[in-house]
């Protein structure tokens, strides 16, 4: 593939990528986020968060993972985190073939290749805190939205207090001080909030 026809593919992609939507909406409006705003938005707090911590990891790393940790959602499309079981296993399985996909589109670009299947291996530390990132920003956005696109979907408050725990067991530290802390008023307004639906 000649550099024009490969840089309009990747366009073509970017755009498909603006394209797709997610469950979480911008706040106060009825325009759900789409995953280039997404993950811009990860890549945002990722460099917040490196910086905040002197973490030690390697930032371009990061920012990469960051940018590419969705884009298998192209072929795959987005699952809710909350989604039955099922549903989870399905994700799994659609994002495999979806990768496969990719492979094929993006042979002539195996460092990006090679980036997006070691953020999907969560083998390294910073893939392990871009995935971290990626739930703070859900959830900072849904907080914005005092919860809105949470509550459409049915989840009650101890499905989101579940959630938040199985997060946490997750995070990579010093992340996981971080978002203990940021969870201490995820909880509080998750809940109180109930009463206003």
């Amino acid at each position: 593939m000649d550099n024009h026809k490969a840089l309009e593919q990747l366009q073509r992609d970017i755009n498909q990528f603006t394209v797709l939507k997610r469950n979480h909406y911008l706040p106060r409006t009825e325009e759900n986020e789409d995953d280039t705003a997404h993950s811009f938005s990860v890549a945002m707090i990722a460099w917040h968060i490196h910086h905040l911590t002197g973490s030690l990891l390697s930032l371009e790393k990061i920012l990469k993972y960051a940018l590419v940790h969705d884009f298998v959602e192209l072929h795959a499309g987005d699952v809710n985190t909350f989604a039955t079981a099922e549903a989870r296993a399905q994700k799994l399985l659609d994002e495999k073939q979806a990768l496969e996909h990719l492979r094929r589109d993006y042979a002539n670009r195996p460092d990006l290749m090679e980036t997006l299947e070691a953020y999907e291996a969560q083998l390294d530390k910073e893939s392990q805190f871009v995935w971290a990132c990626d739930k703070i920003q859900g959830l900072i956005q849904g907080q914005l939205d005092d919860w809105r696109c949470y509550y459409e979907y049915g989840v009650s408050d101890a499905q989101f207090n579940s959630k938040l725990d199985e997060y946490s067991d997750r995070m990579l530290e010093p992340i996981g001080e971080i978002f203990d802390q940021l969870t201490v008023r995820w909880r509080q307004t998750f809940h109180n909030s109930l009463g206003d639906q």
